[in-house]
């Protein structure tokens, strides 16, 4: 650092680390000679000189009159950083009882100026005292950027959402706007703030010279799809990229941060996590005792915090992971911990017909949510057996359970990998909705199941997976390029589960409106770029993350689905469908239950597939 930046930043710290006692006595002093100053600078432009035309007992007045109208309005309690177009009016109005008070003070003969004249002052008087906090701040402003470590921000989009975010930034103590940019040609070269708009081109140029940092889209008020179209547009940058939250969700508390959030990731998956009424839901389980199954894992721990808001009488949480209940629990007493609905913690496993029907007459359950299985798909490929045991027998031992019990309905978990299996795990969730159709049959309560995709933020996801290796320097695993996937959030799921459950007449398969499938692929770019990473071209070649292609894992399909044989029904919510499927007979299904107990008694790998393929007629694996 030369000489000169040296001086700059010694006196930046100087007057940065000034005391505050002495930093609140600065303009209050400044503002007595400024009334000086401005009675000399009125005089000689109203006559020309100054000779015989200043009074200096009109002058004391004058200062007198204005210190005590500064303090009575509240001006000397302006901060510097916070000067904007409120505190000018507030000085505008300062000047004009300044020059109302004076002005009696003439037509009393108390000072010698005429009411010209004290016009004339008060007009400069506004001037001078704006122009000089104006002229300081820009000097502050100026050696803050160059002398203190504050994050360089662009702002892209000069609607409202992105001029006040600039305000807001210009306030900051760690970040200030150093651009602002908008490809509306109608806003080319305008200057906001100071800063003159500029097109998205000029971006990479700031970027690569260090003039910017993070670039944060300030564009609340667009669609994800829209917002993910300027994204993709632009180049593969060196720098943070972040949105700024839409009002609601800064009103509602959704947002992490009182200022933006990091791209969250269902603006990735351009997907909307849907505003769901759920007076329906409210009006049906309050009250009642529910049973959750697999209540420590994703979906059921979502599952049990939305239940205990609608207030049911008691939730009954059921899991064989000593652990995995231990959170739950804590959970739910962490965050309501004034909730009247009482919580049961029950350590077991569902395929335990003695133990489910003791826990639901016991607690005289009314309505159960299973969602206790083995997901995983490789590790259920690779433990065959055990995922026959807990995702079919499992869901046949609870629905024995519920025979000559107070049971009203239960709702099955399902997957969409149940439709057309090429894996186990997906041909024990399809022969687990068989086994609940069976039952509905038989009349015992509502038995029901829905089926939908992946959630975004479970155990086992691909989005933490990928947040991982991204952290530790890559490289981000795919399977294949092709593949594609459907997504939701946990808690939009949860909700419509909450509502199909509610639509519910027995039998049913309810199917949840996904969306559009996503490309694996392109939810790893998006993750990579809006790191602030760029993506490695090729392998070992240049700087950044590189995208490593694995290859398709055993059972694994490039596309999932939703239906069997596309035979759909709408239910009061555009979001559920209610599909019309085959299922077994009931000579076929007394048969498949013998064979099933069999299967688990014999504790044999070997005739998994064999006993899958002979009960899902759909059920096609890979090898």
């Amino acid at each position: 650092m030369d000489s000169n930046q040296n001086f700059g930043a010694s006196i930046y710290n100087f007057l940065v680390n000034l005391p505050v006692k002495i930093k609140r006595c600065v303009f209050p002093i400044t503002d007595i000679f400024v009334v000086i100053l401005t009675y000399l600078i009125s005089k000689f432009a109203f006559f020309g000189t100054l000779g015989e035309v200043l009074y200096l007992n009109s002058l004391i007045i004058l200062v007198v009159c204005s210190f005590s109208i500064s303090s009575l309005m509240g001006v000397n309690r302006l901060k510097l950083f916070g000067f904007d177009l409120d505190s000018i009016k507030l000085l505008a109005g300062t000047s004009s009882l300044l020059l109302a008070t004076s002005a009696c003070f003439s037509i009393l003969s108390i000072i010698n100026e005429t009411i010209p004249e004290l016009l004339t002052f008060s007009v400069f008087y506004f001037l001078i005292a704006s122009g000089l906090r104006l002229a300081v701040l820009g000097f502050l402003d100026r050696l803050q950027r160059k002398f203190d470590a504050k994050i360089p921000v662009a702002v892209y989009g000069a609607g409202s959402a992105g001029v006040q975010l600039v305000a807001a930034l210009k306030k900051s103590n760690d970040y200030y706007p150093a651009a602002l940019v908008d490809d509306k040609p109608s806003l080319k070269g305008l200057n906001v703030s100071g800063l003159i708009i500029k097109p998205k081109s000029e971006l990479s140029k700031m970027v690569n010279s260090g003039q910017i940092s993070r670039i944060i889209l300030a564009m609340p008020s667009l669609s994800f799809d829209a917002q993910n179209k300027i994204l993709e547009g632009l180049p593969n940058f060196e720098c943070e990229i972040q949105t700024l939250p839409s009002l609601s969700e800064l009103i509602s508390g959704k947002s992490p941060s009182p200022d933006w959030e990091t791209i969250p990731i269902n603006k990735i998956l351009s997907r909307n996590d849907v505003e769901l009424e759920m007076n329906e839901a409210n009006e049906h389980y309050k009250s009642k005792v529910i049973m959750v199954t697999g209540a420590g894992g994703s979906i059921g721990s979502e599952l049990c915090i939305q239940l205990v808001k609608i207030k049911p009488a008691a939730i009954v949480l059921i899991d064989n992971s000593e652990y995995a209940l231990y959170k739950i629990e804590q959970k739910l007493s962490e965050k309501f911990p004034k909730s009247h609905t009482e919580i049961y913690s029950t350590l077991g496993s569902v395929t335990d017909e003695a133990f489910l029907k003791s826990v639901i007459e016991g607690y005289s359950v009314h309505t159960i949510f299973h969602t206790a299985a083995f997901k995983h798909v490789p590790l259920v490929e690779k433990n065959p057996l055990e995922g026959v045991k807990n995702n079919v027998l499992g869901t046949l031992k609870l629905c024995q359970a519920c025979k000559n019990s107070l049971v009203e309905e239960l709702i099955l978990i399902s997957s969409d990998k149940a439709v057309r299996p090429t894996n186990i795990m997906g041909a024990t969730k399809r022969l687990a909705e068989l086994v609940i159709q069976e039952f509905a049959d038989r009349g015992y309560a509502r038995f029901t199941s829905v089926r939908f995709g992946n959630v975004f933020g479970s155990s086992g996801s691909v989005i933490p997976l990928f947040k991982s290796q991204i952290e530790k320097g890559g490289p981000v695993t795919i399977t294949d390029q092709r593949v594609t996937r459907y997504f939701m959030s946990i808690s939009e799921a949860v909700r419509l589960v909450l509502i199909a459950g509610t639509y519910a007449k027995g039998g049913d398969v309810f199917v949840l409106d996904m969306g559009k499938p996503k490309k694996i692929f392109d939810i790893a770019k998006q993750m990579i770029l809006l790191s602030g990473q760029k993506i490695k071209t090729a392998k070992g070649v240049g700087d950044g993350i590189e995208i490593e292609e694995i290859g398709l894992r055993e059972g694994e399909k490039l596309y999932e689905e939703l239906l069997i044989d596309n035979n759909t029904f709408p239910t009061p919510n555009k979001k559920i469908l209610r599909a019309k499927e085959s299922k077994l007979q009931k000579e076929e299904f007394n048969k498949m239950t013998i064979e099933l107990e069999f299967l688990c008694g014999s504790e044999s790998d070997t005739s998994v597939k064999k006993f899958l393929k002979n009960w899902v007629r759909e059920f096609d694996p890979k090898n």
